[in-house]
C-alpha cells in the first residue's frame, strides 16, 4: 500500500511537469535549469484519461495518477502513473532491481519480469503478476529515465494476465520515445 501511495505521488508530479511548457535544448554541463521535466506522449488509444490522484512534495517528489474517466484510483482496471524522484543517486538498473525485490518481498514466486531496452540512463521493462497479498492479477509496462537532476518513471497497469498486443506496442513504443526536457530561465 505504502508503494502504490508513493507511486501515485510521483506520477501526479510527473505529469504536471510534461504538461508545463518545455523547450528541448541541449543542456550545458554545468548549468542547473530551472525545470527538468519529461516530455511522453500518452497513447490514448480510444480512451478518455482523467487524473485520479496527485501529490507532490517540492525537491523530493511527485507523483500523477490517471485512470480512466469513471473510475477512481481506488477501483481502476487502467492505470498510467508518472512519477519524478529528485537527486537520485543509483542507475536505473538499480532502481529496478530494487522494485523487484520490494514485489518479491511482498509477493514471492508471482511475477515475471522482462526488460525491453535499457541503456546507461534508462530502462523498459514489463512485469506480469499473479494475485498475491489483496493485488488483482496484473500487467505492468514501465520505464525508469534518468535526467541530470531527477528521475522519472512512467508506467502502464492494467488488472489483465497479458496487455493486448497494439496497447501494448502502442506504450512500449511511446515510452521508448519519452525525453528529456529542460524548461530555461
Amino acid at each position: 500500500m505504502k508503494y502504490k501511495i508513493l507511486i501515485v505521488i510521483l506520477v501526479q508530479l510527473l505529469i504536471a511537469t510534461a504538461c508545463s511548457t518545455t523547450e528541448q535544448k541541449p543542456q550545458a554541463a554545468d548549468e542547473k535549469p530551472v525545470e527538468e521535466g519529461l516530455n511522453w506522449s500518452i497513447p490514448v488509444l480510444g480512451r478518455e484519461w482523467v487524473t485520479g490522484f496527485s501529490q507532490e512534495k517540492a525537491g523530493e517528489f511527485s507523483i500523477v495518477e490517471l485512470v480512466l474517466k469513471g473510475e477512481t484510483v481506488h477501483n481502476w482496471s487502467e492505470l498510467i502513473t508518472i512519477q519524478n524522484f529528485a537527486n537520485t543517486r543509483r542507475n536505473p538498473r538499480a532502481f529496478f532491481e530494487g522494485l523487484k525485490a520490494l514485489r518479491e518481498k511482498e509477493c514471492p514466486d508471482t511475477t515475471t519480469w522482462n526488460v525491453i531496452e535499457q541503456d546507461e540512463r534508462s530502462i523498459l521493462y514489463e512485469w506480469r503478476a499473479k494475485p498475491c497479498a489483496g493485488f488483482p492479477e496484473q500487467h505492468e509496462i514501465s520505464r525508469i529515465i534518468d535526467g541530470k537532476w531527477n528521475r522519472f518513471r512512467i508506467a502502464y497497469t492494467a488488472k489483465v494476465s497479458e496487455i493486448p498486443a497494439e496497447t501494448r506496442q502502442a506504450f512500449v513504443k511511446s515510452m521508448s520515445n519519452a525525453a528529456i526536457v529542460i524548461k530555461r530561465k
